[in-house]
Formats: C-alpha cells, structure tokens, sequence
C-alpha cells in the first residue's frame, strides 16, 4: 500500500491499521516520483548505497511518474457499441 501524498492520514488511520492487522511501507521514493522531488536520484548517487543497487535498481530510481494534463484528469468518454 503506498502512503498519502494530498494530505497526512487522520488520528485515527494508525488505529485502523492496526486493528485489521495490517502493515504499511512507506515507498517514498514513489510518492517522492509522482511529484516530482528526483529523492531517488540522490538515492542512486550515494556512494554508500551504490554497491547494493543493480544497474536496473539505479535507473529505476532516477525516473519519475510523467506529468498529468488537465486533460488526463476528465473522464474519457465511451463510445456506444
């Protein structure tokens, strides 16, 4: 499950996790993408962190989620049959 990039979960989002027993990662180089912060660009260049990540990890991490349009956020109309 990713986390909320809008807003913080409410006081009562850790008690409903807990409660169905489940378990939340926080994929913040994810979250990170989709608004556009390159934080896994400065991941894939930490030299620390270089010898544990593939060449396909690295490049992963240095892309980011492609920009919305105003029209990619009205609903597509459906053609009849």
């Amino acid at each position: 499950m990713h986390l909320f990039i809008d807003r913080s979960p409410d006081g009562t989002f850790a008690a409903f996790v807990a409660e169905h027993r489940a378990f939340v990662v926080p994929t913040l180089c994810v979250l990170a993408s989709i608004t556009h912060v390159p934080a896994g660009k400065q991941l894939a260049a930490d030299r620390q962190l270089q010898p544990y990540l593939s060449a396909d990890a690295a490049s992963n991490l240095g892309r980011m989620f492609p920009r919305r349009t105003a029209s990619s956020h009205s609903p597509r109309k459906q053609s009849a049959c």
